[in-house]
């Protein structure tokens, strides 16, 4: 039971931290962990980390991903696409698909 508590408030601490980041962001003042990111990458992280939640659930996760760099927060980015992809899975019965792609279009990322 500790353990989940601990876990659950590392979780928390996490979002606040995000939230405290992209508010910097937003006022002009943190830049600073903005770096060229593959995105590609980015996705395929999350899309591991979340391969044992879909299995576990009988969801099938499908991966199209294109090489893609960005000047971006890796982390916020990374945060955003699990906060995605965690909805996708539980939202998608037993069964399903959950697709994502990847790709780059007249210069912007396109992620679905």
């Amino acid at each position: 039971a500790c353990d989940v508590l601990l876990d659950e408030t590392d979780r928390l601490l996490a979002t606040f931290n995000a939230l405290l980041r992209i508010s910097r962001i937003e006022t002009g003042r943190q830049h600073s962990a903005f770096a060229p990111a593959d995105l590609a990458a980015v996705m395929h992280d999350v899309l591991e980390l979340y391969e044992p939640l879909a299995e576990e659930k009988g969801v099938v996760l499908d991966g199209s991903l294109s090489a893609v760099t960005r000047f971006c927060d890796r982390d916020l980015l990374f945060q955003a696409f699990a906060n995605i992809l965690d909805n996708a899975i539980k939202f998608t019965p037993a069964g399903g698909r959950v697709n994502v792609a990847l790709l780059a279009d007249s210069g912007r990322a396109v992620i679905t």
